[in-house]
């Protein structure tokens, strides 16, 4: 489950950030850009990638939490 709320986060985070005069294809790459970058992350925490700096040993702690 947190693994969908990451990617969720991404997409929901980019679609409240939109300009409103975007046009329906232009958003659709937006979301579509943001769950790429939501499935990145959570790719390389699980896959325990040495260079993901501080945001990725947040998304780690974060998702061995268990919430």
């Amino acid at each position: 489950m947190p693994h969908a709320l990451v990617i969720a986060t991404c997409i929901v985070t980019a679609a409240i950030l939109a300009p409103r005069e975007m046009t329906v294809a232009d958003v659709l790459l937006l979301i579509a850009g943001a769950g790429g970058t939501g499935a990145a992350i959570v790719l390389m925490v699980m896959t325990g990638s040495r260079r993901m700096g501080r945001i990725g040993r947040f998304a780690r702690a974060y998702l061995s939490s268990g919430n």
